[in-house]
């Protein structure tokens, strides 16, 4: 455990992250681990010493990019991208969905729609999210992300980040990760998903033109970022194929004993305690 090399999980919201964080927890167990909630909870973290620091092997959540110069030796980076109007068409599904969330009280109360949030700059999450985490530039104003702002997200992708997934392709993106990271199997079930009957992914013209305009440099980004995991996955040739269908089948088998144990795992958490 000890020779493991340390680690910085930068959860984009609304990328898979509930499932990536489960995924880590099986994969680092016994380790020390850093979670934050909230990028700013990370104040937690520089506040510890340098030898503190240094039993933490896992820092994980939503963080900005620059944990790595609180860090006492070199660490790497790897997140998640996602198609950035579905990742927004989440975002506001979970709004309305996720009673915890500072948000969701209001959203009720006056019947926001997405366009709403949009025209009126209610949330940042909702402007170009994936590039205000990797420029560190998440507390910018709603509708200021520009070119100087995605050129500093592109840098600090392309210099800091080794490991790197995709959403829409992501049993491939845990299979490369598993390669580049020397993980196990990473066997998983989906996680925080929202419910279906609930959920709203159909909006007028004008709704499907703000999404795009205020996720401009998210989709420059996320294109960026898919050729280039295209590029990676082509070098590796039929090898990779064979082992995603092989991750894939064997995934399948385990998924119904881990959805039962999750959800056994949720029942004794919802149970009083018994005296």
């Amino acid at each position: 455990m000890a020779g493991i090399e340390p680690l910085i999980f930068l959860h984009i919201p609304k990328t898979a992250g509930t499932t990536v964080h489960h995924i880590l927890h099986n994969e680092y167990r016994g380790l020390k681990f850093f979670t934050t909630g909230h990028y700013k909870q990370i104040e937690k973290f520089e506040k510890l010493n340098d030898s503190e620091k240094k039993k933490i092997r896992l820092l994980k959540g939503h963080l900005a990019f620059g944990v790595h110069l609180i860090y006492p030796e070199p660490i790497t980076y790897f997140t998640f991208f996602r198609d950035p109007i579905k990742r927004s068409i989440s975002g506001f599904n979970y709004l309305y969905q996720e009673k915890n969330h500072h948000f969701h009280e209001e959203i009720l109360r006056k019947k926001y729609t997405l366009k709403d949030i949009l025209k009126g700059g209610k949330l940042q999450v909702f402007d170009n999210c994936h590039v205000r985490y990797l420029a560190n530039a998440i507390d910018l104003k709603f509708g200021e992300v520009d070119e100087k702002i995605y050129a500093i997200a592109l840098k600090n992708f392309d210099s800091h980040f080794q490991a790197f997934g995709i959403c829409e392709r992501f049993d491939e993106s845990l299979i490369y990760l598993k390669q580049k990271l020397s993980w196990s199997f990473p066997f998983y079930v989906n996680a925080n998903v929202s419910e279906k009957k609930k959920y709203v992914d159909t909006f007028d013209e004008e709704t499907y033109r703000l999404l795009n305009h205020y996720n401009k440099y998210d989709l420059m980004l996320y294109e960026y970022a898919s050729k280039k995991f295209d590029r990676i996955v082509k070098s590796k040739g039929d090898a990779f194929v064979k082992e995603v269908k092989r991750f894939q089948k064997l995934n399948r088998l385990q998924t119904p004993v881990r959805k039962l144990a999750r959800n056994i795992w949720k029942l004794l958490l919802k149970s009083p305690n018994q005296n």
